[in-house]
């Protein structure tokens, strides 16, 4: 079984470091914003990357609905989701997309990144939110203007969950504000196949954060999917 792991904004692939040694098969972490300015385009190219295998994808954030779409274009190839702080619906709000863009042209990652570090829980050890910063203020500024065209341009995604027959992971952290439980809640009550993990005093990075709670959790979810 193919693993595709899809990055949160505004970091990149290698925020999943910890992860890709943890569960068996073919793991692998593909640079989105090579792919383009839009998530189908991102979808695309993930897809892609994976061949003809069959594959499960693991999103972040915008990665999760990159996961999504991905279970739209290709779903007799995509075998299960892990959504991590992920929302399935979308209302556009042009406003909010040109404000992010025009402060990421003004200063790039340092104007945004007091916003992003609250969106960390508050027992993240200061070497983890180090890692985070690192990563994210390594992006350059057009990579980050095409992500937020992509997460602000993507379609509204509630009925693909709601059809989704296959196996379904929703992480969440309780200290996420912005995919709060009761949000990760709606998401995982779409379809009853659909298993729900909230981990406490975690916030939006759930991987980074608490990597062991987290490995173990997708470690017994892939190894259920590879069972059946």
């Amino acid at each position: 079984m193919h693993l595709v792991f899809l990055h949160a904004f505004p970091l990149d692939h290698t925020m999943w470091e910890q992860q890709l040694g943890v569960v068996p098969g073919y793991c692998h972490a593909p640079a989105l914003y090579s792919y383009g300015s839009s998530l189908e385009n991102w979808a695309k190219g993930a897809i892609s990357s994976i061949g003809t295998n069959k594959a499960i994808a693991i999103g972040a954030s915008i990665g999760g609905s990159c996961a999504i779409e991905m279970a739209r274009q290709a779903p007799s190839q995509i075998a299960a989701l892990v959504l991590v702080a992920t929302k399935a619906g979308h209302r556009p709000d042009l406003n909010a997309r040109d404000n992010y863009i025009d402060k990421l042209r003004k200063n790039g990652v340092k104007e945004i990144w007091p916003t992003v570090s609250s969106w960390v829980g508050p027992a993240t050890p200061p070497c983890v939110v180090d890692t985070i910063r690192r990563i994210a203020f390594a992006q350059s500024t057009e990579d980050l203007a095409n992500a937020v065209h992509a997460f602000h341009g993507r379609a509204d995604l509630t009925d693909v969950v709601s059809q989704w027959e296959k196996p379904l992971l929703v992480v969440s952290g309780d200290a996420d504000p912005v995919v709060t439980e009761q949000k990760a809640a709606v998401l995982a009550g779409l379809t009853p196949n659909a298993k729900l993990h909230v981990i406490s005093g975690c916030g939006h990075f759930v991987n980074m954060e608490r990597p062991d709670e987290f490995n173990g959790i997708l470690t017994d979810f892939v190894q259920s999917v590879e069972a059946n």
